[in-house]
């Protein structure tokens, strides 16, 4: 993935992304790249940790690896659809593989970090 800088966009302070990972360089890299963007990004190594997250943070949209160890995108979607208070955030699933999760978007991974940037900036406002 090769990164190239944008201006910041300021009026996004508030917004607050869940990246949800389970490679920390991946991670890492994507939190680095929304808080370049002014938005708070939000860490998660897996589906049961971004639960607990969501429910803490209550973000604006979740970016969502597909496959992961403990609780993987599909998992994390049929919960995420049983709690009302979370239930509505749109999320957006980056995998290798085509998907058939139920998701506001798709992103083909190897992700271009410009797709990542328009995806939640068309879901989390």
């Amino acid at each position: 993935m090769e990164w190239k800088p944008r201006k910041p966009r300021l009026e996004n302070t508030a917004l607050r992304v869940l990246v949800v990972e389970d490679d920390k360089d991946v991670r890492e890299l994507l939190v680095d790249l929304l808080e370049s963007r002014g938005y708070r990004a939000i860490p998660a190594e897996n589906g049961d940790e971004a639960l607990l997250k969501a429910k803490a943070y209550c973000p604006n949209v979740v970016l969502l690896d597909q496959t992961m160890p403990v609780m993987d995108g599909r998992q994390f979607l049929e919960q995420q659809r049983k709690e009302p208070s979370i239930s509505q955030i749109p999320v957006v699933v980056f995998s290798a593989y085509e998907s058939d999760l139920p998701a506001a978007g798709y992103l083909q991974k190897p992700v271009r970090l410009d797709d990542v940037l328009d995806a939640v900036d068309r879901f989390a406002s």
